[in-house]
């Protein structure tokens, strides 16, 4: 953990929501400074009035906001050169395809739906928290580490595992996961990873960056011309002994858009790395361990994570309707 603890917005509306997040969240265990915003021009205030000086480690923002809407919120959120680079996790009660398209289109990192069983929203906070203060690394500028290598240790993220693995029906469990790493050993060790976390969706993987030409080559262009069952989630590695894995990620991103997770796995820790993976519309960057047991573990939080908690963007077809970007 690091010593100066990392300050994540929350904004809601909702004073029971605010209350039953507010205790999930200091329930978790990990250390951080929490600010309850109610509405859109709370939140511009707080970001922007000049007197704050670090932007937040992470916003948690719902759709549902007075006065100013969460879609609008993100939108100026993206858009400000300050805080384009925070991640935001859309944390709201909407299952509306149109909802989720729109908060990836605009630039979301992430988007869950509230939990109403206080038990399971807990164990969704644990997994929220563990992701986004222990293991993803944000864009440099935001104070807030990774706290690797063992990001398990001291958190009740593994009773939390199996807390949520109920929430999927099995048709939410189909979408294909695309490993792309050109080193042998970390891709066995990816793939028992993904194995230890019950996570049951086909897995791809490709090792060359002209395996993953071959494999866009048919896709087609950008929504809605992409094929409907294009993979929803990549886990990529910069380093390809054919081409720069940061080529891979403009390509998903001119090919998909915004209609597929992709997380950055390596073990590159240039800052300017980190940040032009942000600019490049990463939704998470993660460094891998060496330690064979925190890699396994490490692998295991991202397909709790992204397969079984965060909701995936929508078929391609809502694509052709979703809002503009602001970027």
């Amino acid at each position: 953990m690091v010593a100066d603890k990392p300050t994540v917005l929350l904004v809601e509306d909702s004073d029971d929501d605010l209350a039953l997040a507010t205790l999930a969240l200091a329930k978790t265990g990990w250390p951080h400074v929490l600010v309850p915003l109610r509405d859109g021009p709370e939140v511009f205030a707080y970001l922007y009035n000049g007197a704050r000086g670090t932007p937040p480690a992470m916003i948690l923002l719902d759709l549902k906001l007075p006065k100013v809407d969460g879609k609008t919120a993100l939108r100026e959120v993206r858009g400000n050169p300050r805080t384009t680079r925070v991640p935001v996790v859309v944390l709201t009660s909407s299952s509306l395809e149109q909802d989720i398209t729109d908060s990836y289109t605009l630039g979301a990192n992430s988007y869950l739906r509230k939990e109403l069983d206080f038990p399971r929203f807990k164990a969704s906070a644990s997994i929220l928290m563990a992701y986004w203060l222990g293991l993803n690394v944000p864009p440099p500028g935001l104070g807030a580490v990774a706290a690797q290598p063992h990001l398990l240790q001291g958190v009740s993220v593994a009773d939390a595992f199996q807390e949520v693995l109920p929430r999927r029906a099995p048709a939410k469990l189909a979408p294909e996961i695309v490993i792309i790493d050109a080193n042998p050993g970390d891709v066995r060790a990816t793939l028992e990873g993904i194995a230890a976390s019950s996570v049951r969706n086909p897995v791809r993987t490709v090792g060359t960056f002209q395996d993953m030409v071959d494999f866009l080559r048919p896709v087609g262009g950008p929504p809605p011309l992409l094929q409907r069952n294009f993979p929803r989630m990549f886990i990529l590695d910069v380093d390809l002994r054919d081409g720069d894995g940061r080529d891979v990620l403009q390509a998903l991103r001119y090919r998909a858009d915004h209609h597929a997770i992709i997380v950055m796995f390596t073990r590159k820790k240039d800052p300017m790395f980190i940040s032009e993976c942000y600019r490049l519309k990463v939704n998470s960057v993660v460094f891998k361990p060496d330690d064979p047991a925190a890699f396994r573990d490490t692998v295991r939080l991202i397909a709790h994570y992204w397969i079984h908690l965060n909701e995936p963007p929508p078929d391609q077809s809502w694509a052709a309707r979703a809002i503009a970007h602001p970027g």
